[in-house]
Order: structure tokens, then C-alpha cells, then sequence
């Protein structure tokens, strides 16, 4: 069988190492990406928690002073006292050692501990109403909107908003309408809704960001790596296998001693060149070569010898038959040479030519020795009762045999 016809097993491992290293690829940048978002995902978790780790806190400390009817503090001197209703009773008191103290309620006392919680974590935490009575908790646009989803009954809002300075992670919880704030919101009396304003939280995500783009960098470069490694892996098989393969080929289609096509190969050939010209009506031939007297060689000079004859011979008939011509050693002491679009009269001459060659040629042995050989050989020439590779060996044969019975060391074509 022609080279261009058989399958390429080398061609085919080329094939599904590359296929291989596409679906490695995929896989990885796959097992990337999710492992980007996972790690994405658990730090604005990390964040949300943050924020309503500091929600709750800030809901128990509200809860707390409201429930105490609010805290008396002593309001230092040039500071900002904090709003409260004009008749609200007992809003300023003097202590026996004359001490004056001012009552703060739980927004009063927890706007100012937010300030200076914001200042020291850049987080920022506060109370803002539908209906405030101090400026500082009017809502901004978000808090507005979150504070319309919560009316309409939800338990919290939370969105990662982006306020033109960064990234923050925003949490709001409802306050709903308890009997204590109409001590200071007693315009609240006929509300038509029970949330009168939300608990506001903003968590700054810019610490989140710079972490996850420490773990995105050492995910990238342990999954270049891991990449890396697979590819030079998936590379490092390709060229050895395609190595082995091509042996494996070679030594299935070569003789091992003379390295020219084995009987099964040269036999694949001669069908396929038969096939061809009956197809298309071309000439072609054959020629059976046989070394003389080889028995006696080996017998004489022993069997490394007779290999060494036996490469010499391939070796000169390499050299001597042309790009086109096929050759292969047929069994023993005997080649068959192919020769496409040759006719018998050119078949016979390139056969003296190797006849000659060979002569020419002669083998060293050890110790200095040169041994000289020579070959018969049959040409026969695809024929119309010898269409058939069968027919066109068995012609050749003849031919070689009748080299052979006329003398050795000679030529002989169909019909001579």
C-alpha cells in the first residue's frame, strides 16, 4: 500500500495531543474562572457579614438606650448640642455638684459614636427617616429607594453600589414605629406605615478588592504553572510517541538487516502500482534480484559476513535505482525492485546497470579481505496475461531462474 494511502498513526497522536492540550486548556481556564468567582463571591460575603455584624451591634445599642429612655452626658464646651423638641421634659439637668448634663437620645448618642467609628474604619453606619427631624438623616437617593422597598414590606436591602469614590457594600434595616419615639416624633401618631425609617450601613469594599486581587494574581500564577507543566507534559509525550510510533512503523515495514522495505511492504507496493497502471494504462515492471553463490559466502566467511554482503547489496541498490523505483529485500538473498512507468527494455537496462554496480561495489571483510559479488536478476513487464501481481512475480521468477541456469551474473527479461 502506497505511503499516501496508509493511515498516519503519528499524525493522529499529533492530532489528539493537540486536542488533549485544547481540552486541558479549557478545563483549567474553566477551574479558573470558578475559582476566581468563588473567591469573588466568599469576599462580598465576607462583606455583607461585616455589615450585619455591625448592624446588629448597632441595633442592640439602640435598643438598649432607647429602652432607657435615652443617656445624660456632659456636653463639652463649644460642642454641638444635640437637637431635641424645645418642651421635651427634663432635657437638661444639673447635677448637686453642678455639672450640667443634656439627654441624648439613641440617634443622638449613635451619630456620634458613628462618626468617630467611620473616621477609625471607613465604614459608616447611621439612622435616616422618612420624616427626620434632624438634617444629618435625611436620606441620600439609595437610602430613599431602599427605604420605599422596605415600606412595601421587605425584611433588608443590600446592593454593592459604586458612590464615586469606590465600591461600597450598602445594608439597610427597617425601624419600625415604637411607643418610646413618639416621646420625640409625636407627629408619627397617625402614620400610615410602621417603618418610620431604616438603620443604614455602608461597609468600604476597597480592602475586599485589594485582597482578592492578591488571591486572583497567585490563583493566576498557580494555574499558569499547573498549565505550564500539563502542556510541556502533553508536548514532551507528543514527540516522544511520534518518536516511537515512527520506529514502531518503521520496524514493521523495514527490514531490520538491509533497512529496505520487508516482504509485506514491498508486496503492499506491488499491488498498489499494478492497480494504478491498469487503471490508467501505464507500463511498469519488475525485477527479481538474487545474489550468487550466497550459500557459499556464509558457508566460507561465516553469517556476519554474509549480512554484511547482504547491506552492501541494498546499499548499492539504493544508490542505483531511481527516486521512483520501489525496493525491498523479498526473503534471503532475494530483492524486488518496482519500477512505475518503466517499460521492459528500460526495466532491463537499469537491472545491467545494477548488475554492474553490484560487481563494482565488493565487500570488506576483517583482516583486509575483499569479497566480490555478483546477481542475477528477472525483469518482467506488466503484460495483458500478466495483469495480476501473482502473474507478474512468477514471470520475474522465471526469468531469475533462467539468469541463474544460463550462467549466473547475468540479465534476464520475459521473452529473452
Amino acid at each position: 500500500m502506497p505511503e499516501s494511502e496508509r493511515f498516519n498513526k503519528v499524525k493522529l497522536l499529533q492530532v489528539m495531543v493537540a486536542v488533549t492540550a485544547m481540552v486541558w486548556t479549557a478545563i483549567l481556564f474553566g477551574l479558573y474562572r470558578w475559582a476566581s468567582h468563588a473567591e469573588r463571591e466568599h469576599l462580598s460575603r465576607l462583606a455583607s457579614l461585616r455589615a450585619e455584624s455591625v448592624a446588629n451591634h448597632t441595633q442592640a445599642l439602640r435598643g438598649w438606650i432607647g429602652g432607657h429612655g435615652g443617656v445624660y452626658v456632659e456636653i463639652n464646651p463649644g460642642e454641638e448640642v444635640p437637637y431635641l423638641p424645645g418642651d421635651f421634659p427634663e432635657s437638661q439637668v444639673v447635677t448637686p455638684a453642678g455639672r450640667k448634663l443634656t439627654l441624648l437620645s439613641s440617634s443622638a448618642v449613635l451619630g456620634k459614636i458613628t462618626k468617630e467609628f467611620k473616621s477609625s474604619s471607613g465604614d459608616q453606619v447611621r439612622l435616616t427617616s422618612i420624616q427626620p427631624m434632624n438634617p444629618d438623616n435625611v436620606p441620600d437617593e439609595w437610602e430613599k429607594k431602599a427605604l420605599d422597598v422596605l415600606e412595601a414590606g421587605a425584611p433588608k436591602v443590600e446592593a454593592f453600589v459604586d458612590d464615586g469614590q469606590g465600591s461600597l457594600f450598602r445594608l439597610m434595616y427597617p425601624m419600625e414605629l415604637q411607643p418610646r419615639c413618639l416621646r420625640c416624633h409625636d407627629y408619627l401618631v397617625d402614620s400610615p406605615t410602621r417603618i418610620v425609617g431604616g438603620l443604614s450601613v455602608a461597609v468600604d469594599k476597597a480592602p475586599y478588592d485589594r485582597q482578592y486581587d492578591k488571591i486572583l494574581h497567585q490563583l493566576s500564577l498557580g494555574y499558569f504553572g499547573v498549565w505550564i507543566v500539563g502542556i510541556i507534559g502533553l508536548a514532551s509525550f507528543g514527540v516522544i510517541g511520534s518518536g516511537l510510533l515512527r520506529r514502531i512503523e518503521y520496524a514493521s515495514t523495514h527490514d531490520g538487516l538491509t533497512g529496505l522495505l520487508n516482504r509485506r511492504e514491498i508486496e503492499h507496493h506491488l499491488t498498489a502500482e499494478c492497480e494504478r497502471a491498469e487503471r490508467y494504462k501505464h507500463q511498469f515492471s519488475v525485477m527479481m534480484l538474487d545474489v550468487d553463490h550466497f550459500k557459499q559466502v556464509n558457508d566460507t566467511y561465516g553469517h556476519q559476513a554474509g549480512d554484511e554482503a547482504l547491506r552492501v547489496v541494498a546499499a548499492t541498490i539504493r544508490k542505483t535505482i531511481r527516486r521512483t523505483d520501489i525496493a525491498g529485500r523479498y526473503g534471503g538473498e532475494e530483492f524486488l525492485l518496482l519500477a512505475p512507468e518503466t517499460s521492459l527494455a528500460e526495466a532491463a537496462e537499469l537491472a545491467r546497470r545494477l548488475n554492474g554496480a553490484v560487481k563494482d561495489a565488493g565487500t570488506m571483510l576483517p583482516g583486509g579481505l575483499r569479497l566480490s559479488l555478483t546477481v542475477s536478476i528477472g525483469v518482467s513487464a506488466l503484460a495483458p496475461d500478466r495483469k495480476k501481481p501473482d502473474f507478474l512475480l512468477k514471470s520475474a521468477d522465471e526469468s531469475l531462474y533462467r539468469a541463474k541456469v544460463g550462467g549466473r551474473d547475468r540479465v534476464v527479461a520475459d521473452g529473452a
